[in-house]
């Protein structure tokens, strides 16, 4: 989505910044974490983003949601001349997603404020200290579009964003030749689980189900596992060294093919699609080749 947002807007220069962990082509840097409602993480990830655009100049921002604290920062930043929207998974159309997200606990003000202080991002974010003192009782907003600096939303969905004004649907490209590869993907791990014990395991259990799906494919048909970036990221060498012996990884297969890892999967005419978990995959499958393209194993 943020490909064929620079490529309609015809931007220059863009700096694109992966969250979560999302490195690799097109990616000039990346946060392992947006934050969420941690101090010490968006504010980390707030440097980074300050960063990429150096001097203090405006900032045109395209963002996938403002719902967490860096959301809530960056909604008070004098240096965001343009605040717009990118359709990224489930959340701009799913208000339910949109609600689970409110902030849990007040923000501590005080730790608030040295921790920006300590990194310089009064200054280089050009927030005024007594705008702070708001913040526990400003709306929560995933997609403001009364910020005096909103630009718009971008979306390939048509379901993406309900009521909100100026918004521009693109057509994202998909390959025209099929793939006889078949494609595994997993909902995201460390993004809903806190437990090592329990993620280790669910590491081990994909490969109990990529082993199981294997066996079931037909002659001719290469079956590959893909994790969410951060779970690719993190996840267990014996686990990376396993897939890459199977010729299983996703990654690899990307590289061995001359493909952007960070593109759309659905995009790239796998035979078939699997899902375990819920994934917007499953949604950009549907909407590319149709529900019979794809099958969800939970």
């Amino acid at each position: 989505m943020a490909r064929a947002t620079i490529d309609a807007l015809q931007l220059r220069a863009p700096v694109l910044i992966g969250a979560r962990g999302v490195r690799g082509p097109d990616i000039d840097d990346y946060v392992d974490s947006d934050g969420q409602w941690s101090i010490d993480g968006s504010c980390q990830a707030l440097r980074c983003l300050m960063d990429a655009v150096p001097d203090g100049a405006p900032i045109a921002i395209y963002v996938p949601h403002t719902m967490f604290l860096l959301g809530q920062l960056l909604r008070i930043s004098k240096r965001i001349a343009q605040l717009c929207y990118l359709e990224e998974g489930l959340t701009s159309a799913e208000n339910s997603l949109q609600g689970c997200f409110l902030r849990p606990v007040q923000n501590d003000l005080e730790l608030l404020r040295q921790t920006m202080a300590k990194l310089g991002l009064l200054e280089s974010a050009q927030i005024h200290p007594a705008l702070l003192d708001g913040l526990n009782t400003m709306d929560v907003r995933p997609f403001d579009h009364q910020h005096p600096s909103y630009g718009g939303c971008f979306a390939c969905s048509p379901d993406a964003f309900a009521n909100m004004p100026q918004v521009t649907r693109l057509q994202l490209e998909k390959d025209a030749t099929p793939r006889s590869t078949r494609l595994l993907s997993f909902y995201g791990l460390h993004n809903r689980i806190d437990d090592k014990a329990v993620i280790a395991q669910a590491y081990r259990d994909i490969l109990n189900i990529f082993t199981e799906q294997a066996a079931l494919q037909p002659p001719g048909h290469r079956l590959i596992v893909k994790l969410h970036p951060r779970d690719e990221l993190l996840q267990p060498q014996w686990l990376r060294l396993t897939l890459q012996s199977l010729n299983a990884s996703y990654a690899d297969y990307c590289q061995q093919n001359q493909l952007n890892s960070n593109r759309e999967p659905a995009l790239l005419n796998f035979d078939h699609y699997y899902f375990f978990g819920p994934t917007a995959q499953a949604k950009y499958v549907a909407q590319c080749w149709g529900a019979e393209r794809m099958t969800r194993l939970l």
